[in-house]
């Protein structure tokens, strides 16, 4: 129930509010979170982001650059 409400959440900041296009680039705040992987995966498949810059965790470092982040820093 809960994964209609991320993606919703996504849409309604990344896509309609900000206009994200294939030659932008974004920063995720909490990128290996559910809304912050929501975010990668809408940002790289459908809307084509040059860059996507990324914070979390040092131990879900991992977790994030395998869902699209090209960059991953610490946010501790």
């Amino acid at each position: 129930a809960s994964i209609p409400v991320v993606f919703a959440t996504v849409l309604a900041n990344i896509v309609w509010a900000k206009g994200i296009g294939p030659s932008n680039s974004a920063l995720i705040h909490a990128a290996a979170g559910g809304i912050g992987l929501a975010a990668l995966q809408l940002c790289r498949s459908k809307l084509g982001a040059n860059h996507l810059f990324g914070t979390c965790s040092a131990t879900k470092r991992d977790l994030a650059l395998s869902w699209g982040a090209d960059v991953v820093v610490s946010s501790r």
